[in-house]
């Protein structure tokens, strides 16, 4: 029943996400950039343990796809979220009402946990000029009050979504 759960967690939370939205500086070649590192002060938006689950996340992902981190690198990553409240459209409503311009009253009620809309952006700047050369932005919706399994499976689907439109843009001006 756990497996059956989760899954579904799965399922409507990738349901949740929306399309990335990338910018880049198409005058710079990145296909040498091969290592990386991270701001001292990343993570503006989150709180301590977020940022550690985040750094485990980009790690991971950048290091399967043939990167490294170091204390030299071609590019740094930087990372910001922005939170705000959502709007619960999920009601159930009550009505009484008349016959013939008779009295009506009506109601409603917000069903669910409240929503958070989180806009999360990586910043992948060029480690000799100082400026950005690549910015990927995912707005999507999580709880309020999510926990810490849930924490980790969201940021590392918002990790994995942004930098594959990095890794697939890196990947199509090798041709």
């Amino acid at each position: 029943m756990k497996k059956i759960s989760f899954l579904l967690l799965l399922v409507l939370m990738s349901c949740s996400y929306n399309k990335v939205f990338v910018d880049f500086d198409s005058s710079l070649n990145t296909l040498n950039f091969k290592t990386y590192q991270f701001y001292e002060d990343i993570g503006k938006g989150l709180n301590e343990l977020d940022i550690r689950r985040v750094e485990k996340s980009i790690n991971s992902y950048l290091k399967q796809n043939g990167f490294q981190e170091s204390e030299n690198p071609d590019f740094y990553i930087n990372f910001i979220s922005n939170k705000s409240l959502s709007s619960n459209s999920n009601n159930i409503g009550i009505g009484i009402g008349g016959r013939r311009g008779g009295i009506s009253l009506s109601g409603g009620i917000p069903i669910g946990a409240k929503k958070v809309n989180e806009e999360f952006v990586i910043e992948l700047v060029n480690a000799k000029s100082d400026k950005i050369f690549w910015e990927g932005t995912l707005v999507s919706k999580i709880s309020e009050r999510i926990s810490a399994e849930k924490k980790e499976i969201h940021y590392n689907e918002v990790v994995t979504k942004i930098l594959t439109e990095f890794y697939k843009q890196k990947k199509s001006s090798k041709n």
